[in-house]
């Protein structure tokens, strides 16, 4: 896995890997009225993935799908954004998402 900056071309993938994570885990919990706006933020430039097959300095949306987990792709994610900004980062966890 590579983590780099999400193009244009992968929003299809980003928005089937989230309705994944939905459906797996309740998160988001719930389903957003435009799915493809909700993992990016307001400058597309700053979403990152990992890709084989959402970056500022505060982290609003996080997910893994599930076929990908057990990897520390979070982790990894987390590791690229921290490399990538030099400013303290904020990740606020929900417990129901």
């Amino acid at each position: 896995m590579r983590i780099r900056r999400r193009a244009p071309e992968d929003l299809d993938a980003c928005v089937e890997a989230l309705a994944t994570v939905h459906a797996a885990d309740r998160y988001p919990a719930n389903w957003p009225d435009d799915p493809g706006a909700w993992p990016t933020p307001d400058d597309p430039a700053m979403a990152w993935i990992a890709a084989e097959a959402s970056l500022t300095t505060e982290i609003t949306r996080l997910f893994v799908s599930p076929v990908a987990r057990g990897r520390g792709l979070a982790g990894r994610l987390l590791d690229a954004v921290r490399a990538a900004v030099r400013t303290p980062l904020k990740l606020e966890v929900l417990p129901n998402g």
